[in-house]
């Protein structure tokens, strides 16, 4: 049973240890039955990228939460169902980790797994999700649980809004306006997804499935919001430990023996949006240095944590009985391409006025920028390839430097014709193919890894024009948001790169260091077939008759 505690770092997990938080967890390594790791998240740091390097060995197409492909002139965003299908068919080989018959649960990919509840890559597969589950309705045909959900919702939303209203009135610094709806999409992360996907796990160990993964998205939620830190967020952290000490308890009635592996998919890092420190969003000074009219597609708002519960609602909208027909009716006018989108839009788009006039400027903007955390991918539509550093020079003098010498921005990342990959910072360059550097390495404040993570990134397709990442204070450990979040991840600094593995200790981690979530799927892969003897690939599926 492999459970993704969502942007759970390896200082926080720890921390909470000390705290005297966590028991469950904190009795299994007293005991000595587990042993705690970590491994380094290369970027970007962010669930779609991470997860699709645990389940399925590959994250190479991912190089942000969103990002924009030139050639199709198109923004994808991973949790935007369709988006995430086509994700996964670009990087399924049929050898995911839950390919042996497994079951993927609240994830962005299915691993390639028989059977997928909750996942956003397969919600307009109709054959799939909660309708094949009897976990669902029986758990609503329980008044307890019905009851219970209830009011623990309501308790979760009167929460909220005296943390919010505390922290406001105290001065806490960062503090991000957490107004509805979002105390009731806090309440539907940490209450009814958190019930369901524990009560799906019970219902795969019942059944004999080989292997299970699941992500607890609460504390991820609630940590973009509040921050990694702060008590709402670690009590999220505390809820999802006392949900895995109930399926310790099920796996011993269960009818074959289970193992438990809990990791993470990235940490989170607390900072300011650069919006709060700048008055300007890094869209409108991208614009700004470019000189003259232009017009702009900007993917910054906080979308990441709809995408469960969008997902939760579209699959429970197929089931049968009266909770299927009441969330068709609730959220008819709401339904997209066949599930459902709540939420804020995930693109903000600002024509030039002659474009207006024209009103075809949607299709081709001069500017897009998607962001990531502290990681911001700009594009420039004038040249249909990445642009190199000299061609972005020669479309907007001084643009680069001015990005560079920014207080906002850390690093400027681009291709240059005559030095290849380089970084660039206020106080220095490292030209990275030359191993070489001019001045102050931008890059050695971000650690040891960062050069690695930095040459991954540009491996990748449709990687922006220019990427920027947002200064770090090693001192404080904060970092400066792009989005419009204050638990941040996606780029580089501090612990958003350094998630915890904790797995039985007699499974000794013969790969490590592990160095980008490819390697957490290869290390996974070894022990599944090392210890438990499962073979992967969709012609060795091995199903609970094979246990």
């Amino acid at each position: 049973v492999i459970l993704q505690t969502d942007g759970v770092s390896h200082d926080i997990l720890t921390h909470a240890i000390r705290a005297g938080r966590v028991p469950t967890i904190a009795r299994w390594l007293r005991s000595g039955s587990h042993s705690l790791g970590r491994w380094e998240a290369l970027l970007p740091p962010t669930t779609p990228a991470s997860q699709a390097g645990i389940l399925h060995g590959d994250n190479d197409a991912i190089p942000c939460f969103r990002w924009w492909e030139k050639e199709s002139g198109r923004m994808l965003v991973a949790n935007h169902p369709s988006d995430a299908t086509v994700m996964e068919e670009r990087i399924s080989n049929g050898e995911g980790l839950l390919s042996p018959g497994g079951t993927s649960i609240s994830n962005i990919f299915t691993g390639d797994a028989e059977r997928a509840f909750l996942v956003q890559s397969t919600i307009r597969v109709k054959e799939r999700g909660l309708g094949e589950s009897k976990a669902f309705g029986y758990y609503f045909l329980s008044p307890y649980n019905y009851l219970t959900m209830l009011a623990s919702f309501a308790a979760e939303v009167v929460k909220e809004m005296r943390h919010y209203r505390r922290q406001r009135d105290a001065g806490v610094w960062p503090l991000l306006h957490r107004g509805m709806p979002y105390p009731f999409v806090r309440a539907a992360t940490n209450v009814a997804l958190r019930a369901i996907g524990t009560s799906l796990i019970v219902e795969e160990m019942y059944r004999g499935a080989p292997v299970m993964y699941m992500d607890f998205t609460d504390y991820d939620e609630i940590s973009h919001h509040s921050g990694p830190e702060r008590p709402e967020s670690l009590d999220a952290l505390d809820g999802i430990d006392r949900q895995i000490g109930l399926l310790e308890k099920a796996a011993a009635d269960a009818p074959r023996p289970y193992h438990f592996v809990l990791l993470a998919d990235h940490g989170q890092c607390l900072g300011p949006t650069f919006l709060q420190v700048f008055g300007s969003s890094i869209e409108e000074v991208v614009r700004s240095l470019m000189g003259g009219p232009a017009s702009v597609l900007a993917a910054t708002s906080a979308v990441e944590g709809w995408g469960p519960l969008n997902v939760f609602l579209s699959e429970v909208a197929e089931t049968g009985g009266v909770a299927g027909a009441i969330t068709r009716s609730a959220t008819s006018e709401r339904q997209a391409d066949g599930h459902v989108e709540l939420g804020p839009p995930s693109e903000a788009f600002s024509p030039r006025a002659d474009d207006e006039r024209k009103g075809d400027a949607r299709e081709q903007p001069d500017l897009v920028v998607a962001a990531g955390g502290n990681l911001a991918h700009i594009y420039f539509n004038a040249v249909a390839e990445r642009m190199q550093l000299e061609e972005v020079e020669e479309h907007h003098p001084g643009l680069t430097q001015a990005l560079t010498n920014h207080p906002g921005v850390g690093v400027v990342i681009g291709r240059s014709r005559e030095h290849g990959l380089l970084c660039a910072g206020a106080d220095g360059v490292h030209y990275l193919e030359q191993d070489r550097v001019e001045g102050s390495d931008p890059l050695e404040i971000y650690g040891e890894y960062a050069a690695a993570a930095v040459r991954r990134l540009d491996e990748l397709e449709h990687v922006g024009d220019l990427a920027i990442i947002s200064p770090y204070d090693p001192e404080t450990g904060m970092v400066v948001a792009y989005e419009e979040l204050i638990g941040i991840h996606g780029g580089l600094g501090g612990v958003q790169t350094r998630p915890y593995l904790l797995h039985p200790s007699e499974w000794q981690m013969d790969l490590a260091p592990l160095v980008g979530a490819p390697m957490v799927y290869q290390q996974l892969r070894r022990w599944m077939e090392r210890e438990l003897s499962l073979e992967f690939g969709k012609d060795q599926e091995a199903g609970p008759d094979d246990a």
